[in-house]
């Protein structure tokens, strides 16, 4: 989004929307993804509606054979253990893949067997498929059995989840979101209105945090001014009132992007979030601020 160099990744479905013309994204996302099918075979991003997008950004996506991706991944899904190992079947497209043993293996290996030794005092099945919240890479890796194959690659598992199955959080609207939430995580800005955001030494760095409360606040800066206001949320729509900013002595160039960054701000009317990053859109819907977590406060 708006020249950012970083990129991340999802897993889910897609389906064709003939009224559209479009292709239909559905992953762990808050919202689907719309792709306009253009004449020539390309793919062009279109709005959070499904309305086409008015921009000079670089929305396309030429036409031409893909390479199978290894970007890191939220996942949500059960994992079972075997006699040749461990294997996870993921929530969204319920695809089965053997696990690596590497990366965060050991960690989920023994927690599955501290709940298989409970569930052993309890009566139950030691080995029986586990809810499970992890983050991972899906990768060719050898197969004792043949040629390479597709292996989920853990590089940290988070939790297990006994009384959830991947049944139960469909039905209730889908998996919950194991990325970080908007509000009360602290966004480390990295773009604003197309710019790339460098923290200046010396200097706090560019963040972002809304926060709960009654009312909901919020409070920003690039490192210098300090914006605080007030923010509503419903939904996937978002909007910020600006109540003060403490103003500081700030170099020109900072300043400049202070007043940027307010105006960014201004702009917003939904949010979106893809992994780690947050992406905040105007009308247009396009990206006038995107973020990255950093940590949960």
């Amino acid at each position: 989004y708006g020249g950012a160099s970083d990129s991340s990744g999802d897993i889910g479905r897609w389906h064709a929307d003939p009224e559209r013309g479009a292709i239909v994204l559905r992953g762990g996302r808050e919202a689907p993804v719309f792709l306009e099918i253009l004449a020539n075979g390309d793919l062009r991003l279109m709005g959070l509606d499904g309305t086409p997008i008015d921009s000079d950004l670089p929305y396309t996506l030429a036409a031409g054979p893909l390479e199978p991706g290894a970007a890191p991944l939220f996942l949500t899904g059960m994992v079972q253990r075997g006699a040749e190992g461990a294997s996870f079947t993921e929530c969204l497209t319920g695809r089965t893949y053997p696990i690596a043993k590497q990366g965060d293996y050991p960690a989920a290996m023994r927690a599955l067997a501290d709940l298989g030794r409970d569930s052993s005092q309890n009566g139950g099945d030691p080995d029986s498929p586990v809810f499970a919240v992890l983050e991972g890479r899906l990768a060719p890796h050898p197969d004792s059995e043949g040629p390479d194959r597709t292996h989920l690659v853990i590089d940290r598992f988070d939790r297990v989840e006994l009384f959830l199955t991947c049944d139960r959080v469909r039905s209730q609207a889908g998996p919950p979101p194991p990325g970080p939430a908007l509000t009360n995580t602290y966004w480390k800005i990295t773009v604003v209105l197309g710019d790339e955001v460098t923290p200046t030494q010396t200097r706090r760095e560019p963040h972002l945090i809304l926060r709960t409360g009654t009312p909901p606040a919020f409070e920003a800066t690039l490192g210098c001014a300090h914006i605080r206001g007030h923010h509503s949320v419903e939904g996937a729509t978002l909007s910020f009132s600006e109540g003060a900013t403490m103003v500081v002595a700030c170099p020109r160039g900072l300043a400049r992007q202070e007043q940027r960054l307010a105006k960014a701000l201004e702009q917003v009317v939904r949010w979106d979030i893809d992994g780690t990053a947050l992406v905040l859109l105007n009308g247009a819907g396009d990206p006038v601020l995107t973020g990255r977590a950093v940590y949960l406060r």
